[in-house]
């Protein structure tokens, strides 16, 4: 009995730690976490970068591009846009392009945690650009080494580089 109970403490205390590492990372301490919620609405502006799509409506309302799918984005960026060390094309299929994000280092390591948190959670990030929601993949595992990428099947070469020409002037 005793060791499950601290086998479940020891959980519990690597769970929170995880989420204060992040929410601490991210700048979102639960006084402003409140005071963010009390005023989100679908109207309120996202910057570009990587988001949490969190289970409630207490997120920014965004239809993922190109579909009806909603979802609700957390307020606080994961990955910001300044953290994009790099913004590359790569050949998905074909002649099919998608985008290829490489993180500076404390990008590097926002990532790693979310995707470590997602992964174990099951659920999605989100990519929004212009303040568009344009990606919402589900997360297969922990990705370590500083990339993401941007490769939907539905958007033209033509729409993959108007992205990419956008986050470059926003992140000038």
């Amino acid at each position: 009995m005793i060791t499950i109970f601290f086998s479940l403490l020891a959980l519990m205390s690597s769970e929170f730690e995880r989420s204060f590492i992040i929410q601490t990372e991210l700048g979102a301490a639960s006084k402003n976490s409140q005071i963010i919620s009390n005023h989100i609405n679908s109207d309120s502006v996202l910057r570009s970068g990587f988001y949490f799509i969190v289970d409630t409506n207490t997120g920014f309302k965004r239809t993922l591009a190109k579909t009806s799918e909603e979802y609700f984005l957390h307020p606080i960026p994961i990955v910001p846009l300044k953290n994009f060390k790099s913004i590359e094309y790569y050949i998905v299929e074909e002649e099919r392009q998608g985008l290829l994000f490489r993180f500076d280092e404390k990008g590097t390591k926002m990532w790693t945690l979310a995707t470590r948190d997602a992964w174990e959670k099951s659920q999605r990030l989100a990519l929004i650009v212009d303040n568009q929601l344009l990606y919402a993949p589900r997360v297969a595992s922990t990705v370590t080494g500083g990339v993401a990428v941007f490769n939907r099947r539905d958007f033209t070469n033509q729409e993959v580089k108007e992205i990419k020409l956008a986050l470059e002037k926003e992140k000038q």
